[in-house]
């Protein structure tokens, strides 16, 4: 570790976030990622790491996204193929 890691205390974690998935093996998938917070040495700051959830340069466009959503904006996959 850095030194400037040394002076670092855990202080719990973040609300999860959540990350549907595509669906694997006729299950959904749902991901549920939290984030370690951390108090600097004054237990002053909260330091969070950042985690990428794309790889760089990857993008998605408007009209892709809603390519995969019905009229209402709602998922048009099947749920009862799903679940």
């Amino acid at each position: 570790r850095s030194g400037e890691e040394m002076g670092l205390k855990p202080n719990g974690f973040t609300e999860p976030t959540l990350i549907k998935d595509y669906p694997i093996r006729n299950r959904k998938v749902l991901l549920h990622v939290r984030r370690r917070r951390y108090l600097d040495a004054d237990n002053r700051n909260v330091i969070l790491n950042q985690y990428p959830l794309n790889a760089d340069g990857t993008k998605v466009s408007v009209e892709f996204g809603s390519f995969f959503k019905d009229s209402d904006g709602q998922a048009s996959i099947d749920s009862s193929v799903i679940s």
